[in-house]
């Protein structure tokens, strides 16, 4: 009986082993067609970049950033959505040292932007500081705190860390092998060679070190071209897009915070990998930085994505204040990793269910008057992210449908579900009063839109179409 099993499996192995490379003989062609078009893509991409990092190994950039882009976009995407909850901080920290932007992408090949990332060699956090480096730039580590994994205070330790090196080196390409590799290495070669010049000295680095300018520029080129690849950032959950911080001068106890905030305690625990203990005597007095989640795993809180078209940089910051975001975060969340405050722009958001209402009426899209000036608003098509919606219509005689509204939906709502354009809906309807319709007329399309029609109302119901192609039905 052993022996058939074995018998059975090897002809399994090899069968499948034969399909595999049938398969790969097959798809070898427009594969290998599909990597040089990507790799002459971002070969464009890096000659029109502008960092201030060198581009030292182009070909050795592309190598390493092709997968994040063709073998791995999943991780890729869940790496994009880890950076809208620190690149806020990390960017307002860069800049308060006046230190440059483009520093703001280190994180991602050292921790891929995880405050709880812990490597082999025992280098912890975000910014992967080790022991010595953390204490040497003023990080708590005892039994009792690891402020490694605080990922504010170790943002604060990288920029002096940073900003030492760069006194030290005068130059960005050193500073970066140095923030690797250690200080004392690069001095050491520069001593022992005569020599500043950046190639000369990588040639005595580590391997690692030796590809570290190549992959900030991988870097870059990730955060600026994933949506040209049509790669989507993983919208990370409630509880990290709402928290807030509290500083703690005194004895901590984390169940006690726990309780006092309505929050399971491993979600505080998980909030906040610093804390090693659950009570933190602090007999120093030294401010300890807690974050705490407003919406746990467990509450009862729904969410849903709204949009928004924003006239202004005020009624942006007003929408920030609004929801306890920074602007930074709303941008982010939207896509923009660059450090823009774009006017006369659609934003999307999440909020709790119970603030639709009164953000809608705050800040919701103006009368269809208003829109209609809008040139860039009119060339607009919304695609939804939201759960399918079941709508019922009524065919009309001009072959428009007739879009009955539900009481708290808006026009963006509508152009959101339907993915049609508000330059179409505002042509089947030049009278409409936003605020006082209660139907809008709609392009009747059935080859897109399964409808049931009733032969004795001439009435239909209509489902969604998802993006895999699939329908909500009864």
């Amino acid at each position: 009986m052993q022996k058939c099993q074995y018998a059975h499996r090897a002809i399994f192995l090899i069968v499948s082993t034969v399909g595999l490379l049938f398969s790969y003989s097959a798809g070898y062609a427009s594969n290998t067609t599909g990597e040089k078009l990507l790799e002459h893509e971002l070969s464009k991409s890096i000659d029109q970049l502008e960092s201030i990092i060198p581009v030292v190994e182009k070909e050795k950039a592309i190598d390493i950033a092709m997968p994040f882009f063709n073998l791995y976009p999943s991780f890729t995407e869940r790496l994009l959505g880890n950076a809208i909850i620190y690149l806020p901080v990390i960017e307002k920290i860069l800049a308060q040292y006046q230190l440059p932007d483009d520093l703001k992408y280190l994180p991602l090949f050292e921790s891929s932007f995880r405050i709880d990332a812990v490597s082999r060699a025992g280098a912890k956090g975000l910014w992967q500081f080790m022991e010595g480096t953390g204490k040497k730039y003023g990080l708590i580590i005892n039994s009792e705190l690891d402020e490694r994994m605080d990922y504010i205070k170790s943002t604060e330790a990288a920029a002096r860390f940073l900003k030492d090196l760069y006194e030290q080196f005068g130059d960005w390409a050193l500073v970066l092998m140095a923030y690797n590799g250690g200080p004392y290495r690069i001095k050491r070669i520069i001593a022992e060679h005569q020599t500043h010049d950046v190639k000369t000295i990588m040639k005595y680095m580590p391997q690692e070190s030796r590809t570290y300018l190549s992959k900030m520029i991988a870097a870059k080129l990730i955060f600026q071209n994933y949506d040209y690849y049509n790669l989507r950032p993983q919208i990370p959950l409630a509880e990290d897009l709402y928290h807030k911080h509290q500083i703690f001068t005194s004895r901590i106890d984390a169940r006690e915070i726990s309780r006092n905030h309505n929050i399971s305690y491993s979600l505080l625990l998980a909030s906040n990998p610093h804390l090693r203990q659950r009570v933190i005597q602090n007999k120093g007095q030294n401010p300890i930085n807690i974050r705490i989640p407003i919406y746990a795993n467990d509450s009862k809180t729904n969410f849903r994505e709204i949009s928004l078209f924003l006239r202004d940089e005020n009624k942006l910051i007003a929408l920030a204040k609004r929801i306890d975001w920074e602007v930074r975060k709303i941008e982010l969340y939207n896509g923009h990793y660059n450090q823009i405050h774009p006017k006369d722009h659609l934003y999307t958001i999440l909020i709790p269910e119970e603030d639709y209402l009164p953000i809608i009426k705050e800040f919701g899209p103006g009368p269809l008057a208003f829109l209609t000036n809008d040139n860039k608003l009119q060339h607009l098509v919304l695609n939804s992210k939201r759960a399918f919606f079941k709508y019922e219509m009524r065919k009309d005689s001009n072959g428009s449908q007739i879009y009955y509204l539900s009481p708290m939906e808006t026009l963006v709502d509508i152009a959101q579900k339907l993915n049609i354009s508000m330059e179409t809906i505002k042509e089947l309807n030049p009278q409409i009063d936003l605020y006082q319709s209660t139907k809008i007329y709609i392009p009747y399309k059935e080859e897109e839109w399964p409808l049931a029609m009733d032969t004795k109302t001439n009435s239909s119901k209509g489902y969604i179409r998802s993006t895999a192609g699939q329908f909500l039905t009864d």
